[in-house]
């Protein structure tokens, strides 16, 4: 781990990088002049990056995942290891280096070296041309491989007390520019695109597993046969844990009705919540709560919901299910909805209110999205594309990671305050500080990580015993990043 780190080579006395020394005048100062310059010596920006090494140890992330990583170079010419390029390219996605080209200037970032197991007065990380290499070195079955790391890494971490798994199911559009494999036009939104199935753990939206699939694909195209092998690993590892699958209308098919009803019959403690599309009979069976709601909104002006469990059968399905209908009439009108799901034993309107919790995907597509950049997808073949797609499905493993570590680091704080006696008020107050940091810091999106904790400044100095990273006197997080680090200082049990 970083803090047990070290040094045992010499001193490097390679010629430092030549810099571009802009220098800048400025007169916004009453008194005096500003100049600035670029000449600082060796300050990194990005000091967060020793709680992302943290969380990757405390998860085993990346050395996990390189296991599946196929390595077929000369191994006495090899200057970069792929794990190093691993975690180059994961931890820069998670600090939001999304492109490779950066990886040029980064490469010399003396605490990205040390979270890469470089010295930080040693040789440089890979560049881009070199991560580009690494990037289309990956096959298709490591990429599978990588997501079955990836997979059974999230099963094994599910709570010992975890009694029921929600997975929300999704798609979404990612932009293409280029002549990427695979890619298609989509006239709806009137550009090319990949269009990947996304599934995430409902209890905190971290994603399970990310799946790349080509631009002209249905929403629900090969989810079935997918959910079909996830839900049978969970079942397999933790066979104590039900296993329901939430999704919009897209993925309401008979074809997944009848793979989870299977693994239902098999292993048991498998369903689904699924909306469906309204027809002419969907909405004659809703007919008698509709008038009800309407007269209700009649007399009270209020809008109102109302709702009624029936079985339905249509045309190409092989038997009758449990559908839920919503009766809601508002200022705007009639507004039916519908969700499939074998829960006859619950009251309709729970049903209909479980299904509803699953608007947060659509945050959760955004974070994987455009705050750990995995739209960037601008490799040529599709198998590179897909590799980045993991990768950047390990970066978004490592944000949440962070944010369970401060919900983790203020439920400690705050028994530790609730337990000690006689603190005097300056220390208690400095305490409840950090405690409120922390759980903002639990609750924030990974911009919000980045910019409040992660970008800060740091000096990294190497001694023949020690590194040692400095940080500024006034960064306003020290407290909640000190929490934070000595949280993550050792692996959970198991």
């Amino acid at each position: 781990m970083l803090s047990e780190l070290h040094i045992l080579a010499q001193h490097n006395t390679r010629p430092p990088m030549t810099q571009c020394n802009t220098k800048t005048r400025v007169d916004f100062h009453p008194d005096l002049p500003v100049d600035m310059s670029f000449d600082a010596p060796e300050i990194s920006s990005d000091g967060g990056l020793t709680l992302l090494r943290q969380a990757d140890e405390q998860l085993g992330l990346t050395e996990s995942l390189v296991e599946a990583v196929p390595d077929e170079r000369q191994q006495a010419k090899v200057e970069h290891s792929r794990l190093e390029q691993l975690r180059q390219r994961i931890y820069q996605l998670a600090m939001g280096y999304e492109d490779c080209l950066d990886a040029d200037r980064l490469r010399e970032d003396r605490l990205l070296k040390t979270v890469c197991d470089r010295l930080p007065e040693g040789d440089p990380l890979s560049s881009q041309p070199t991560l580009s290499l690494f990037e289309n070195a990956i096959d298709l079955p490591s990429v599978f491989q990588m997501l079955f790391v990836l997979e059974y890494q999230w099963i094994r971490g599910l709570e010992e007390d975890r009694e029921v798994v929600v997975l929300d199911v999704d798609s979404s559009a990612f932009e293409a520019h280029g002549q990427q494999e695979l890619i298609a036009y989509d006239a709806y939104r009137d550009e090319h695109i990949y269009h990947p199935l996304l599934v995430f753990d409902a209890r905190d939206g971290q994603l399970v597993t990310a799946i790349l699939r080509a631009g002209d694909v249905g929403d629900s195209r090969g989810a079935p046969e997918y959910l079909d092998k996830l839900i049978g690993r969970i079942k397999t590892l933790r066979p104590d844990v039900d296993v329901v699958v939430r999704g919009d209308a897209n993925f309401a098919k008979p074809r997944q009705y009848q793979t989870i009803e299977q693994i239902d019959e098999i292993c048991g403690g498998a369903n689904y919540l699924l909306g469906i599309a309204r027809n002419s009979v969907l909405e004659d069976k809703l007919a008698e709560t509709m008038e009800q709601a309407v007269e209700e909104f009649e007399s009270t002006g209020q809008k109102t919901q109302k709702f009624v469990g029936f079985e339905y059968q249509a045309g190409s399905w092989d038997k009758p299910r449990w559908v839920v209908g919503k009766a809601e009439v508002g200022p705007q009108g009639e507004n039916p909805r519908f969700v499939i799901g074998e829960f006859r034993e619950f009251p309709p309107e729970m049903i209909y209110r479980a299904y509803g919790q699953r608007g947060e995907s659509e945050q959760w597509v955004d974070g994987i999205k455009h705050q750990v950049e995995a739209q960037k997808l601008g490799c040529s073949a599709f198998s590179a594309n897909f590799f980045r797609l993991v990768l950047a499905t390990a970066a978004y493993r490592l944000m949440k990671q962070l944010g369970r570590t401060f919900q983790s680091a203020a439920d400690q704080l705050a028994n530790d305050l609730g337990s000690t006696e006689h603190l005097d008020e300056h220390t208690e107050q400095q305490k409840r500080r950090i405690l409120d940091r922390l759980r903002t810091l639990a609750r924030a999106e990974f911009d919000t990580l980045r910019t409040r904790l992660l970008k800060v400044a740091a000096i990294v100095e190497q001694s023949t015993r020690r590194l040692h990273i400095q940080m500024p006197r006034c960064f306003p997080a020290q407290g909640a990043f000190a929490q934070a680090a000595r949280s993550l200082n050792s692996k959970p049990p198991g």
